[in-house]
């Protein structure tokens, strides 16, 4: 028996190890010809692109790089407008905060010495009047052209007129003040060697309305120039019949004042407490 067909050619149907690998093997060998075959390199950045630059065959279009540049810097902006803002206000915040305590401790501060100032003054002001104590000012006696007028002999005039029963002996010292040759003659001041003496002369005040002789004559306390303003507004408004009457007793300024129809009397410290009645 002859055989006219070849057999098969096993040297040429016979498969390499690539074809026999398997399916895993495949995908390792695409990546690999990926790896190799690609001469691309992705490792981008923002800065580095240009309006011109090309990723492969996909060429990015001009103007959505710079649509994307735009929309980049625009939120990097904001992200540091509202950084920056909220830092600002922490500060300007943290800045008034501190101002305000700062300065509430020194309007307290500036309160207290406030008061503590007041209180100084008020203790150095009745100090003072109380070293006036012994003295009077005697107002709208002529004065007399004579250099060597005698004031002492004035002031004892005086106290025969009104029935004082004053003695030279009680009168330490007394002459006018103020500066010469105004309208008006200066007053004398007249110091007393003791309260009681001085008395003697204030407590008859009064009967200078029915003096004839000394009819522009008035009689005051020698008072300190604080109280004596005091004394001259509440004076004012008497006039101005605002209150009934004004006047003062050992230094104290007293008022008489109708109020509800009935008549009361008070004591005035400062010009404050004669605001309501002007």
């Amino acid at each position: 028996m002859s055989f006219t067909a070849s057999t098969p050619n096993i040297a040429k149907t016979k498969r390499t190890s690539s074809e026999l690998s398997t399916p895993e093997g495949k995908v390792e060998q695409k990546k690999n010809r990926v790896t190799s075959d690609s001469s691309v390199d992705f490792n981008y950045t923002f800065e580095s692109m240009s309006e011109n630059d090309n990723v492969g065959n996909v060429g990015l279009d001009v103007n959505i790089m710079r649509a994307i540049k735009q929309t980049v810097q625009e939120a990097i902006n904001h992200a540091l407008s509202v950084q920056m803002k909220t830092m600002i206000e922490t500060i300007i915040t943290g800045v008034v905060d501190g101002l305000s305590k700062r300065i509430e401790c020194l309007e307290h501060e500036n309160t207290k010495l406030q008061n503590e100032n007041r209180t100084l003054k008020d203790a150095l002001d009745a100090s003072e009047q109380y070293s006036r104590r012994n003295s009077l000012r005697i107002f709208g006696i002529p004065e007399s052209a004579k250099p060597n007028e005698s004031t002492d002999e004035i002031v004892m005039n005086l106290c025969m007129s009104m029935g004082a029963d004053v003695l030279i002996g009680e009168i330490d010292r007394s002459h006018r003040t103020g500066k010469p040759g105004g309208p008006q003659p200066r007053p004398i001041l007249v110091k007393f060697v003791s309260y009681r003496a001085r008395q003697k002369l204030y407590s008859l005040r009064r009967n200078l309305k029915t003096n004839k002789e000394h009819a522009r004559v008035f009689i005051n306390e020698d008072l300190t120039q604080r109280r004596a303003q005091l004394l001259f507004v509440a004076r004012g408004l008497a006039k101005a019949k605002r209150i009934e009457s004004a006047w003062s007793a050992d230094g104290i300024v007293l008022i008489r004042v109708l109020e509800n129809g009935e008549s009361k009397l008070k004591r005035i410290a400062s010009e404050f407490e004669l605001e309501k009645y002007k």
